[in-house]
């Protein structure tokens, strides 16, 4: 039997935002399972222990039940970000009370469900959302039922997760184009850049030419299909780093050594320009 005659989901909530500001959440432990969606422009990262994941325009995240993680990002023009909280196999039970516990308390009740095994994929799992309109439309629809409340539109909700889900993992998206293929070849490289210090790092345009195209070809590629060009995906990724060091206590001049940015001015306009405000400690929102 396929995975999607399986499914019988429960929607718990389900909403969308236009993430017109820096957003970074507390950590916290779901006690079900929580689709993400993020419109073209977004850059960010969700955190676990042992592991984490960047997020970029027009890619999807399942976050599983009982994972502790955090959660942020943003990105310029205010980018779409929304959200589904479900269940896979909401036949039976209650819906959970609460939807996440954060830390540092323990959890206030036992985690809902763990995902089913004949998932088609390993959670948490993430991908690229193939035909944007149309995914975009579908999750309004989804959460228009869900606000609507009533048995009936309950139903509808389920049935629209359902598409939704078999839009995303049901195997349709067929083998990127070229043209995706390189920009994620590029995304790859930045990642890499991105982890050395900024005064050691490799020089952009040499890296991406090593590709086997011109660097403005490469740079075109990942801006169509990611919404920012990678200078900007790069100081994104260090500023995220730098977030990460100011949360843990770091002074904005250690984090800007630490990160081997040799003029902390540079370090703060770059900052704030991502950010809208200067780099003072982090504080969870």
């Amino acid at each position: 039997m396929d995975w999607l005659d399986r499914v019988e989901p429960r929607v718990h909530v389900a909403g969308a935002i236009r993430q017109h500001h820096p957003w970074r959440d507390s950590r916290r432990t779901l006690h079900d399972h929580e689709l993400l969606l993020f419109g073209r422009g977004f850059y960010g990262r969700i955190s676990w222990d042992g592991g984490g994941s960047t997020l970029t325009g027009e890619d999807w995240i399942i976050i599983p039940s009982g994972l502790a993680h955090t959660c942020q990002g943003g990105g310029p023009g205010g980018p779409w970000r929304a959200w589904v909280h479900f269940d896979w196999d909401g036949s039976a039970g209650p819906d959970p009370q609460p939807l996440m516990t954060y830390a540092p308390h323990p959890l206030a009740a036992p985690v809902l469900r763990p995902a089913p095994p004949w998932l088609p994929l390993a959670l948490p799992a993430q991908g690229r959302i193939d035909g944007f309109p149309a995914v975009r439309d579908l999750h309004a629809r989804l959460a228009a039922a869900w606000r609507a409340g009533g048995a009936g539109h309950r139903a509808l909700a389920r049935g629209l997760l359902l598409e939704l889900l078999a839009l995303l993992l049901g195997g349709g998206a067929g083998t990127p184009d070229r043209r995706s293929r390189l920009a994620l070849q590029v995304r790859d490289v930045l990642d890499a850049i991105a982890a050395q210090p900024f005064a050691r790092s490799d020089a952009l345009r040499t890296r991406l030419a090593a590709l086997g195209h011109t660097a403005d070809t490469g740079a075109r590629a990942f801006r169509t299909v990611f919404g920012l060009t990678p200078t900007r995906y790069l100081a994104a990724q260090r500023m995220r780093q730098a977030e990460e060091l100011l949360a843990a206590g770091l002074r904005p001049a250690e984090a800007a050594r630490r990160l081997g940015y040799d003029d902390p001015g540079y370090f703060h306009r770059v900052f704030r320009r991502l950010h809208g405000r200067p780099p003072g400690r982090w504080d969870d929102c």
